[in-house]
């Protein structure tokens, strides 16, 4: 056999033991270097409250950030390689799949395939990110956010300088709905500005919104008692309130009544002692219309002097005669007792 024939027969043998490339490198994929299992500590399994379709798009988006924060604070690169986008996004729906049964992440959130490797003004690197904010801003990301951030107060000063950033620098261009130049700020709070890094949860809950804790049964218990006694309390200021203002009107109600026997009995005792003086006496009776008429209504101008039971009024009857009255106006009854003397 000659040389020739030996080497191409060596070749042969080579080609014919060597590995078939992977399928992913056949078609110019790689394998997903995001770490999706970090998402599973934040569901709660049958607990986890069902959601419409927008709100489960944008937990699953928030998802993708807090992936991508760890793969940040790993790397230190915000994006994975490009020809990584087909793997991630499959072992994002094998996730997806455990989470919610038959949800297509990206047919029903419209999310592309090419957007899970495309960001904000060309900015893959954490040393372009900070090249652009500058070290002062850096700082007080850091200043604002190093802190547990599961309470409302911390997290509210963390995230205020979070849009401080993006709206002084980050306010080019965004390519696709992923990660988008809104949420590069937290995807590196979460990774370096934060000592707790990306999966915790507070920075979870603060800077990715991601929450599906449901409430324990105490603290349902504690909301249904505080509801109970607000009820209770409104209830009872409402009918301490009816009883005070009922008893306010009896009262009222009452002393109108007292007020009135009491007047009927004057009135009716004044009869029947005027009914007895008219038996014996000419006794002349003049209405209280015919009293105040002549008085000019107990005008000031006719008193002409006091005495123990009132002020003494000058008058002028109907017949033109000129007499005093010694009474009191206060005493309204169909027949005044009032003391008429003529002057003249």
């Amino acid at each position: 056999m000659s040389i020739t024939s030996l080497s191409l027969l060596l070749v042969a043998l080579l080609l014919t033991c060597s590995p078939t490339p992977a399928v992913s490198q056949q078609n110019g994929t790689v394998p997903c270097p995001l770490n999706f299992t970090i998402l599973e500590q934040f569901s709660t399994g049958s607990n986890r409250p069902k959601f419409d379709r927008k709100i489960e798009c944008q937990y699953i988006l928030q998802g993708i950030r807090l992936v991508e924060s760890q793969y940040l604070q790993l790397t230190g690169s915000f994006l994975p390689p490009p020809n990584a986008s087909e793997s991630c996004w499959a072992a994002y729906q094998t996730l997806a799949d455990q989470v919610v049964p038959g949800f297509d992440i990206r047919t029903s959130c419209g999310f592309q395939t090419s957007w899970i490797s495309q960001g904000c003004m060309n900015i893959t690197t954490r040393a372009q990110f900070e090249d652009l904010v500058g070290n002062s801003t850096i700082n007080s990301v850091v200043s604002n956010c190093n802190q547990s951030l599961e309470n409302n107060s911390p997290c509210a000063s963390c995230t205020t300088s979070l849009s401080s950033l993006s709206a002084t620098y980050l306010t080019g261009q965004s390519i696709g709905n992923v990660s988008d130049c809104t949420s590069y700020p937290s995807i590196y709070a979460a990774a370096f500005a934060n000592p707790y890094g990306p999966t915790d949860k507070g920075n979870a809950k603060c800077l990715f919104q991601l929450d599906f804790s449901a409430p324990s049964p105490g603290k349902k218990k504690r909301t249904l008692i505080l509801i109970v006694v607000v009820a209770c309390g409104f209830g009872l200021l409402f009918l301490i309130g009816g009883i005070w203002f009922s008893w306010h009107k009896y009262e009222d109600y009452m002393m109108k009544k007292r007020r009135k026997e009491y007047n009927d009995k004057i009135e009716l005792g004044l009869g029947s002692a005027l009914e007895s003086i008219s038996g014996s006496t000419t006794l002349v009776k003049f209405t209280f219309e015919e009293i105040s008429k002549a008085t000019k209504n107990f005008s000031r101008d006719n008193i002409i002097g006091r005495g123990g039971y009132g002020n003494v009024y000058k008058g002028t009857l109907a017949d033109g005669s000129e007499v005093a009255l010694k009474g009191s106006r206060t005493v309204r009854l169909p027949v005044i007792p009032i003391l008429l003397t003529r002057l003249r």
